[in-house]
């Protein structure tokens, strides 16, 4: 019986690919391709070029259950001050980031470690902050929300665009999966 291979590197251009994206698995040089959706394309293609990357998304789905999105209209000067202002948060002293450690699952804004837990597989901290239907976030650091905000905009309406797309993919109607 064959050993699983672990995933050890996406290649470092993955952005310029167009489809698909190749991985490197531990154990050779054997590559394998990540399904990659260009977003633009099912916003602006042609009709053939349309309908070949919502079957592309809807084998993606189905084969992988994931996918990569590129030309998604996120901008990066966006993404890089939000993984900025993030840093920033972890950054806070300790006193500042335990304000928001929440005790429920469920709670707006949660701060959060896997350090000292007793079943502790990786040791990570998080913030998990609910957006939607109301829009919660740290006040600190300065900007955060702001930013937040606005990532989350982006994220929605590419959120939306990928939806109608599985819709389609899957025989329904666009605003089927809403």
């Amino acid at each position: 019986m064959a050993q699983p291979r672990a995933l050890a590197h996406i290649h470092s251009d993955v952005g310029r690919h167009a489809f698909p994206c190749e991985v490197r698995l531990h154990g050779g040089n054997d590559r394998v391709g990540i399904p990659v959706i260009d977003q633009s394309v099912l916003v602006w293609g042609g009709p053939d070029e349309k309908s070949r990357m919502i079957r592309n998304l809807g084998m993606a789905c189905q084969e992988w259950g994931f996918f990569m999105v590129i030309n998604h209209g996120v901008p990066e000067g966006l993404m890089g001050a939000m993984e900025a202002v993030t840093r920033e948060f972890f950054d806070l002293p300790e006193e500042e980031k335990r304000k928001y450690e929440g005790k429920g699952l469920v709670d707006a804004v949660r701060y959060g470690t896997s350090f000292g837990s007793g079943h502790m597989f990786f040791w990570r901290d998080f913030v998990k902050v609910l957006v939607r239907p109301k829009f919660h976030s740290p006040s600190k650091p300065q900007g955060f929300g702001d930013l937040l905000a606005e990532y989350c905009e982006k994220m929605h309406d590419m959120g939306k665009v990928l939806l109608k797309g599985i819709s389609e993919s899957l025989g329904l109607d666009t605003e089927h999966i809403n």
